[in-house]
């Protein structure tokens, strides 16, 4: 079969295992009376979550970098509800809510904390800078301990995906190492270039690995 007749015949709402399980962990969530942040990279991915997730929760919204900012004419005019009042309604709501958002729309000084302490990763990519912020939004320092946190990270076998999940592994227990030491070097210079170029060894390595066997 060509390729492009597998792309065309490709279903994803019937064959992404992905999918199936992270409704499952989404309706285990809310059940719970709990909300979940579920995160994407990927602007297609979002709206298939959406989709897929819909009817999870009495409140379903996505944040991505098309969401308007603040009460903006832009808000008004598209109909769309601004990132800060999707972000407010999803804090403060008692209703049982899921946040479908993009790492790169939601910024440092955005806090989910006091909301949600669950969030799942449907898919990412090798950028740790990105990947460490986003699981700060559910997490802050809490001197008494606070509830305890929850990561779910979706992996597909033998998918690039396993070497992304590598990667992030490696630099965030780097990363972990240099702010332990005296000397904390600046946050963007720990993820140099020479990281992308590991990033693209390691993913070479795991495709000559799959086709040898």
């Amino acid at each position: 079969m060509a390729i492009a007749q597998r792309v065309e015949d490709f279903d994803s709402a019937k064959q992404l295992e992905k999918l199936a399980e992270v409704r499952r962990l989404v309706r285990d969530i809310v059940e719970r009376e709990r909300k979940v942040v579920v995160w994407s990279y990927f602007i297609g991915n979002l709206a298939m979550l959406l989709e897929e997730l819909s009817c999870s929760a009495e409140i379903v919204n996505v944040i991505s970098g098309a969401t308007p900012i603040a009460d903006s004419d832009v808000e008004e005019a598209s109909g769309l509800q601004s990132r800060e009042r999707i972000i407010r309604e999803f804090n403060t709501t008692s209703r049982t809510a899921v946040l479908i958002a993009n790492p790169q729309a939601i910024g440092e000084s955005i806090s989910l904390h006091k909301a949600a302490d669950t969030a799942i990763y449907f898919d990412r990519d090798f950028n740790a800078a990105k990947f460490i912020q986003s699981k700060d939004r559910i997490h802050r320092y809490d001197p008494d301990g606070g509830s305890p946190k929850m990561y779910y990270y979706l992996v597909s076998d033998d998918t690039v995906e396993q070497v992304i999940d590598e990667r992030l592994v490696i630099k965030e227990e780097r990363m972990t190492k240099l702010i332990d030491t005296d000397d904390i070097p600046l946050f963007d210079l720990v993820f140099s270039e020479d990281e992308s170029v590991e990033d693209i060894k390691a993913v070479i390595r795991a495709y000559e690995q799959r086709k040898a066997s």
